[in-house]
Parts: structure tokens; sequence; C-alpha cells
């Protein structure tokens, strides 16, 4: 269900984009619900944008004295609020810079540190469809697959800790 936004220095050429979007569609629901499903994949969008040389500084140059002949590439994943625990956030940085290594090509002498993941969580009642907010248990429900037990205990005691810490203390605001 996440969403994924690809920004390169350079355009990825089709047959290597549609790899790509194949991967990290497969990669982020395998994490998420155990694979994917049809109402799983209508939610489960990919930007590719491309930022010029002219527009991109290393460092504060537009050279190359910083690139150091590195792919450059920033994956941000967005994400519902609670949906990856720590152990899952681990996997998709991993898994999905994996993905971009394979689908580009990347020499394995490039230190991959051109490679950048980050995950950006969506607090809950900030994320919605069709004009009305979506709490992620009803997204989950939604999407299908599978997910454990165990993980929808932790979704719900992440929510239940961050409603203890907003009626006692006021935050987060």
């Amino acid at each position: 269900m996440p969403f994924i936004e690809i920004t390169t220095r350079e355009a990825i050429p089709d047959e290597k984009k549609a790899a790509l979007a194949q991967a990290l569609s497969d990669t982020l629901l395998n994490i998420e619900i155990g694979g994917p499903t049809d109402a799983a994949c209508t939610r489960d969008w990919a930007w590719f944008r491309v930022i010029s040389a002219g527009d991109w500084a290393i460092g504060g140059r537009f050279d190359e004295t910083y690139r150091r002949g590195r792919t450059l590439c920033l994956a941000r994943i967005i994400a519902p609020e609670g949906f990856m625990n720590a152990e899952l956030k681990l996997r998709a940085i991993a898994d999905v810079t994996a993905d971009i290594r394979a689908a580009l090509e990347i020499s394995p002498a490039d230190d991959g540190t051109g490679i950048w993941v980050h995950l950006t969580e969506i607090p809950e009642g900030q994320w919605g469809a069709a004009g009305e907010p979506t709490p992620l248990l009803s997204l989950i429900e939604g999407m299908g697959g599978t997910v454990s037990d165990k993980r929808l205990d932790e979704i719900n005691a992440h929510f239940a800790g961050a409603d203890k810490l907003r009626k006692d203390y006021g935050i987060p605001r």
C-alpha cells in the first residue's frame, strides 16, 4: 500500500523502470501484507522523477567533485503511521535498496552511498481516499493479504500508546 517516489539524476530506461516498479511493488506488498492482492495493487503507486544534474547539487556543487561515480537515487516510501514496525522498516530500506541496485544494474564497485531510502509515515487521520480519512486497520482489511495477529496486536498497541500520550500529556499535538 505504501506509495513510493523514485528520484534519480538520469532518466531510467522504460524497460528498467518497469522492472523496478514491479520489484518495488512486490517487495513492499510482501513486507506489508504478505504479497500482492488485486485490492492492494489498486492502492500501490510509484512515481518516477528525474532531477537533472543542473538542479542536483552534491556538497554544494553541481559538478562531479562529490558524486564520485556513484548512482544517485532517492526512494521515498510513504506509508501510514504504524504500518511497519522497526524490523519491517529496516527490511524495507534494505530490500528497496537491493531492488534499485538490481534493476539499475549498479556495479558492485559502486558503494551504494548515493542510494538513499527514506520512510515517511503519515499520521493516523491524515491519510485518506475518496474524501474520507482511512484508518490503518480499515486499510489493511480492504487490501486482503495476510497480516499476522501478532502484527495486528503491535499496531493496536502503537495506537493505544499514542492515544495515552495524547490524553496524558497532550502530545503529539
